[in-house]
């Protein structure tokens, strides 16, 4: 669903769809505001996982209309790196320890090391 939001986001913003961006940043909101739509996400992983919506919010936020994205990254990296702190095997990208890692790095600093997320064409 983040992924879908944010690509309705960016042709929002490419077509100069004012409406097209709104509902793409209301449905993420709704999503990031549901306990019930977060606790469905019981993997770490930016393929499937908290890591990817967490990602997907970021790079929402940077460009939404309104602020209410980015309100609520914290509670939603807090969500993440509860998760993260018991143990996981794999470190992989998409769907071990170096996607919530990079993208609590991104989140952090206010920035995306070597775009390495253009991968995921959030960018």
């Amino acid at each position: 669903m983040s992924g879908t939001a944010r690509a309705q986001q960016l042709a929002g913003l490419a077509l100069a769809d004012e409406a097209r961006q709104r509902s793409a940043e209301e449905a993420m909101l709704a999503t990031l505001r549901d306990p019930a739509q977060l606790d469905r996400l019981p993997e770490i992983g930016l393929c499937h996982g908290r890591a990817g919506l967490l990602h997907a919010a970021w790079r929402m936020a940077a460009d939404a209309r309104t602020s209410r994205i980015g309100d609520e990254l914290p509670g939603l990296a807090a969500r993440l790196i509860m998760q993260i702190s018991r143990p996981h095997p794999q470190a992989g990208l998409l769907d071990g320890m170096a996607g919530p890692a990079l993208a609590l790095h991104a989140l952090g600093t206010g920035t995306v090391a070597s775009s390495w997320d253009s991968v995921l064409l959030l960018a």
